[in-house]
């Protein structure tokens, strides 16, 4: 059975939650007939046969992650995230610079370090006095901005053909289980 990448990544996460919950424990009643060594066996059985079940599950969802993984790898997706990743990092260290529009006036700064000089009084060794400048960031910030989330775009859209258009094949094995969890 051929399915595409974004398909088998969700067939492989359905097939994780589909893990079932089991216990090694059981409550004895006190007040009902003690428990028969043929009850201990079914219990143990059915706790081995829970055991069986939770390990083919995992197994077939790892291994349909290792075919989608050799088919990311094979098909350049890989490539792709790495690209996302990276531009999804600039366009958080840009988004936090705040966009100014121009430069300080420098007439106005040198009033208040005029200003700052009359109030303070000399530096004591170690220690300065500044005042804080805010440049113009809106020539640097907004193209640059503007190019990553074209880029973002690009690679989003590559991404999205990638994951319908690669194929990968299931054995026959595996799609029994997922036709017997009722996912195919």
């Amino acid at each position: 059975m051929k399915v595409n990448l974004k398909k088998a990544a969700g067939l492989a996460a359905a097939v994780l939650a589909a893990v079932p919950k089991f216990s090694h424990q059981f409550t004895v009643d006190i007040f009902a007939d003690p428990v028969s060594p043929e009850r201990l066996q079914e219990l143990n059985e059915q706790l081995v046969e829970q055991v069986a079940t939770t390990n083919r599950l995992v197994d077939v969802a790892f291994f349909i992650r290792d075919l989608v993984g050799k088919a990311n790898a094979e098909h350049g997706v890989n490539e792709l995230l790495t690209s996302r990743a990276l531009i999804e990092k600039k366009l958080e260290l840009f988004n936090n610079i705040p966009v100014r529009q121009e430069n300080p006036n420098l007439i106005a700064l040198e009033r208040q370090v005029e200003a700052s000089r009359a109030t303070n009084p000399q530096p004591a060794y170690g220690r300065g006095g500044g005042l804080t400048l805010d440049l113009e960031t809106a020539s640097i910030v907004s193209p640059e901005l503007a190019a990553l989330r074209r880029a973002k775009r690009k690679v989003e859209e590559e991404l999205a053909t990638a994951n319908y258009n690669t194929t990968i094949e299931l054995p026959k094995d595996v799609v029994e289980v997922l036709e017997g969890l009722d996912l195919v």
